[in-house]
């Protein structure tokens, strides 16, 4: 069985790039649906062209029509209407400039909310697979390049578009043989913006990369900052750092090196084309080919002709940006679970779910060839208590995080109440298993709401029951605010035991048939920790549980032990019939009594 990656640094290592048409019909899909908007901010910029091309046409009017002829009550008349154009300009350019950025805002509320509905959709094994920075930098910082690429590179790229045409036009009316010389410079412009072009979406996209694993280092930093102290590896992480930023700062550098050949290089060709066309120019007007006003217009004309396309390497900065980390939100999006409900999912009544579970000869994998899991075998009848025990490394959270799909296994079955857990409703059974992780996570929100993340209807009087019969409404009714005292960013401004506490009261509230207890109180001191498992004791009354405990005092009272070594259920049963049998068990139990 061939097992499915999800790491997008595999993917960016395969350097899968979808082709640029992919990345704009993948943008257009977002975008379609204003097309009203769309049209409105079209017909502003064309508008907004239009008046720029008319106001260049007044210098014309005004050297030749005006000053030359002494017509001072028509140079009037050109002052109004150099002041109406100008005014009609600012307007619709406002316009369309706001159009844009609702049409952006609109979209992209829209991308960022199917990118975090994907993300919920994605196996754990994706979490495990991908630092959290990066994911976080695709979610935030890639979906305001896509921003840009709307707002400063397509629609600017439109406008840039209708302004090369109609000035084109236009200075190819007053002046075919000036036209003819302008272009030779323009397809010098053309060439650079090209070569250039390529050589920057390619050290974009690496950098935007590079970006990604920035982030995940600082996340990452911040959220080891108590063991990096404990441990004094500041030096070392700072190490880490230091190379992940080389990294970046050698992606960024060549992106900005790239990226600063832009202007020299079209201010070079830009001026060399329109001194040029002036030298011409000027030799016309003396042999009376042209007019004084003639070629001011057309300097004016030709020159704005040059800065648009001058303009097209800042657009394609914005766009290449763009498609860079569209393609990136693509990877993200392209990853599909693997763990889903079947066509006709089993779908009992909450109340008639009875909590049996059996692993029926279960091989499990995170990748091929290395098994978890090697045909495990067990049964836990409903309202029983299973210790789960063993050397670290053995296997024992991947067991029983089999048992509400979070993986799914390779070969054999695991089985609730007799059904396959592959054929239940995966939302049912993951409301019927609930785990309380050695690790808590609490929400920046009030007590209140992160008890109600286990029962979101529950009420004031049913949270202050459980609080009371798990024994831990003391600490609660000590605080200033009681149950709206608001939390830090998990819960930061409590005891390591306090929260574990609500970890475990929020998990009561959700009434689940199947409790996990991974290493619950590992973390806990002595104290904490007898509150803690007389907490999980109630939590655990009637409900069929499986306990994870490094402490091996804590299995005694267990109605079954496994204990899994190397990947197999070594041994199994009571703690009675696995001391008799002098096996690994009693072996490693002795060991832990005689160290006290």
């Amino acid at each position: 069985m061939i097992k499915t990656s999800y790491s997008l640094a595999n993917t960016t290592k395969k350097k899968h790039e979808s082709s640029q048409l992919k990345r704009m019909l993948f943008l257009y899909r977002y975008f379609r649906k204003y097309g009203g908007l769309l049209l409105l901010s079209l017909v502003l910029l064309l508008l907004t062209s239009l008046a720029s091309i008319g106001l260049l046409y007044f210098f014309k009017v005004l050297i030749d029509d005006n000053l030359a002829k002494g017509d001072y009550s028509g140079l009037i008349s050109t002052v109004i209407g150099i002041g109406v154009v100008s005014v009609l300009r600012s307007v619709t350019s406002y316009g369309r400039i706001h159009v844009v950025g609702l049409i952006g805002q609109k979209a992209l509320f829209e991308l960022r909310k199917d990118i975090f509905d994907h993300l919920q959709e994605l196996p754990l094994q994706f979490f495990t697979e991908n630092k959290s920075g990066d994911i976080i930098a695709r979610v935030t910082n890639d979906v305001e390049y896509v921003n840009r690429f709307l707002s400063e590179g397509f629609i600017q790229l439109l406008e840039v578009f209708f302004n090369l045409i109609a000035v084109g036009i236009v200075v190819f009316l007053l002046d075919i043989a000036l036209t003819q010389l302008a272009f030779v410079g323009v397809i010098f412009l053309v060439v650079f913006l090209f070569v250039q072009g390529t050589f920057l979406r390619k050290s974009t996209r690496r950098s935007l990369d590079e970006n990604g694993s920035l982030s995940s280092s600082i996340q990452e930093m911040l959220g080891g900052f108590r063991v990096m102290k404990g441990f004094a590896q500041e030096g070392l992480i700072a190490e880490r750092f230091i190379e992940v930023n080389a990294r970046y700062k050698k992606a960024s550098l060549l992106q900005a090196s790239i990226d600063a050949l832009s202007s020299p290089g079209l201010e070079l060709i830009t001026r060399l084309s329109i001194l040029s066309i002036l030298i011409v120019g000027v030799q016309r007007v003396i042999g009376g080919v042209m007019t004084l006003g003639i070629l001011v217009s057309y300097w004016a004309y030709i020159y704005q002709f040059f800065q648009q396309v001058t303009s097209l390497s800042s657009i394609s900065s914005n766009i290449q940006s763009g498609l860079a980390a569209t393609a990136r939100i693509q990877e993200l999006l392209a990853m599909q679970t693997n763990i889903f409900t079947s066509g006709d999912p089993y779908l009992p009544k909450y109340e008639e779910i009875k909590g049996k579970v059996e692993f029926d000869h279960v091989h499990f994998s995170y990748e091929d060839g290395v098994e978890v899991l090697s045909d495990v075998a067990m049964l836990a009848k409903p309202g029983k208590k299973i210790a789960v025990v063993g050397p670290t490394g053995g296997g024992k959270t991947s067991f029983v995080g089999l048992i509400a799909r979070l993986y799914d296994v390779d070969k054999g079955l695991v089985l609730i109440d007799d059904v396959d857990v592959r054929e239940w409703d995966l939302e049912t059974i993951r409301y019927a298993v609930s785990y309380v992780l050695q690790d808590t996570f609490l929400f920046a929100d009030t007590i209140v709401n992160n008890l109600r993340y286990g029962k979101p209807d529950a009420t004031l009087e049913e949270m202050e029951g459980v609080l009371r019969l798990l024994g831990v409404w003391d600490f609660i009714d000590a605080l200033p605010e009681k149950l709206e005292t608001v939390l830090e960013q998990n819960g930061e401004n409590l005891s390591l035991g306090q929260r574990q506490m609500l970890s475990i009261a929020r998990t009561f509230l959700s009434d689940p048939k199947i409790v996990v207890l991974d290493e619950a109180t590992a973390n806990i001191d002595t104290r904490s920790e007898q509150m803690i498992i007389q907490a999980m004791d109630t939590l655990m009354q009637g409900r069929t549980s499986f306990v994870i405990a490094h402490r091996l005092s804590t299995v005694e009272n267990a109605d079954h032990i496994v204990f899994i070594h190397e990947s197999r259920i070594l041994e199994q049963g009571s703690h009675e019939e696995l001391m008799s049998r002098d096996g690994k068990f009693s072996e490693m139990y002795r060991k832990y009594r005689e160290a006290g």
